[in-house]
């Protein structure tokens, strides 16, 4: 029980991190464009 508990909050952890990263990416393009180079 305890180590789904541990899996179930990893896989949590990670789904965040990704999210965070992507955000992250997003914003920087935006800015990117913003000053005028980046695609």
């Amino acid at each position: 029980m305890d180590q789904e508990i541990a899996d179930t909050q990893r896989r949590a952890d990670e789904q965040m991190y990704q999210d965070k990263m992507k955000i992250k990416r997003s914003q920087e393009k935006r800015n990117n464009v913003e000053n005028g180079h980046g695609c």
